[in-house]
């Protein structure tokens, strides 16, 4: 096994490839389903006039805004994710133009609750695509942190073998040509590999090669 060193083009290179394999598995889910509602939807009204909702039938009608897609956001029940990644967004689109305040903001997301029985299939499918990142969060998280604690990919492979999988097929060409043996010390990556969970961390290289990555 030739030396391969773990340099920041390598663990990039890693990085790339547990990107595709997250990708991959959220390929899989298929199209997030498109919501399509009436102008005049109670919930669709709350959440863009908020506490001022009385005032729509007072305006003068030249001063009310009108749209004919809207972007809403709603927080996603998983703890798991990063805060910056607790929300999903997705767009609602309407056969009439919905009337939106004066100031409405065109460029956020409007925030409403996931209960909203018209948009239950939008949560169902961000749960699993938010299940999906969280999971893949925790894998580039530990995986990148076990090999920042080798010496060499060499030393990595050795310590656990399956670890291969999130490598580019270029290094592991290269490991796999005629070897050059490098001697180094273990116990920092041994002790690393001892937190890590490598039963979940295979299993989830294999979800994704059986959604279709190139693993």
């Amino acid at each position: 096994m030739a030396f391969v060193g773990i340099s920041k083009n390598f663990i990039e290179r890693v990085g790339q490839k547990i990107h595709g394999m997250q990708k991959a598995e959220i390929n899989s889910l298929g199209e997030q389903p498109k919501i399509t509602a009436m102008n005049t939807e109670p919930w669709v009204l709350q959440a863009v006039w908020g506490e001022h909702l009385h005032l729509l039938e007072k305006m003068p009608e030249k001063w009310v805004g009108k749209a004919s897609s809207l972007k809403f956001k709603f927080k996603v029940d998983n703890l798991d994710l990063p805060e910056d990644r607790q929300h999903y967004a997705f767009g609602v689109e309407f056969a009439d133009s919905v009337p939106v305040p004066p100031n409405y903001s065109w460029y956020g997301d409007t925030s409403i609750d996931a209960s909203v029985p018209q948009i239950a299939p939008v949560v169902e499918y961000a749960n699993k695509f938010r299940e999906i990142d969280a999971r893949w969060h925790k894998v580039r998280s530990q995986v990148i942190s076990f090999l920042n604690s080798c010496k060499s990919a060499n030393e990595a492979v050795k310590l656990w073998p399956d670890v291969k999988m999130y490598f580019d097929q270029e290094d592991i060409d290269r490991l796999e040509s005629k070897t050059v043996r490098s001697g180094t010390s273990e116990s920092e990556a041994a002790k690393k590999l001892a937190e890590l969970d490598t039963g979940s961390l295979t299993s989830a290289a294999v979800i994704a090669r059986m959604s279709g990555a190139q693993v």
